[in-house]
């Protein structure tokens, strides 16, 4: 028995309109923890500070951090999406000469990705800017209360955190579907 293409083309589109209206709940969740980094870590930062509060100055590179990782897995959740597309639906809703706009986007990736590049770039930098500022804050604290070999260790360990999850972002972040 025969599958109606009418139904198989209807559970397509449903298919494509899910996950198209999934990657802008993704994006519109990326761009709220993006303001909620924007504000809170300074805020925490300049709390830290004011309270001289030391274990709020260890958590605030700690947070940085894990920001960066919720908004990776938002983006590339998106661009998961964005390949199923390409290589799922897009090949069975279209004729074969026809380009749907995920190819479009994969295909010419170099011309018109470029901002997901930029964007990758943007938000590493912001998030080193406050991973520095919170372990700066941090080691002073450390010094004052444990001294110099306090603050060079609590530098050093929060130093190749800063490296290992900067690479990660950066090998992880992906900028094509």
């Amino acid at each position: 028995m025969g599958e109606d293409p009418t139904c198989h083309r209807q559970f397509l589109l449903a298919e494509f309109n899910a996950l198209r209206q999934e990657i802008l709940l993704l994006k519109e969740r990326r761009a709220k923890l993006l303001a909620l980094a924007l504000t809170g870590i300074p805020i925490l930062i300049g709390l830290a500070e004011e309270l001289d509060l030391m274990v709020l100055s260890v958590l605030c590179p700690l947070l940085a951090f894990s920001y960066g990782l919720m908004f990776l897995c938002e983006h590339n959740g998106a661009m998961r999406a964005g390949s199923y597309i390409r290589d799922y639906i897009e090949p069975l809703l279209k004729n074969d000469d026809e380009v749907g706009w995920e190819q479009f986007l994969y295909e010419n990736a170099g011309r018109v990705r470029g901002p997901e590049k930029d964007h990758r770039a943007t938000v590493l930098t912001i998030l080193a800017i406050y991973y520095v500022a919170g372990a700066f804050l941090a080691a002073i604290q450390i010094r004052q209360e444990y001294g110099q070999v306090g603050a060079v260790v609590c530098t050093a360990i929060l130093g190749i955190m800063f490296l290992c999850s900067a690479s990660l972002f950066w090998v992880r972040f992906r900028w094509t579907t």
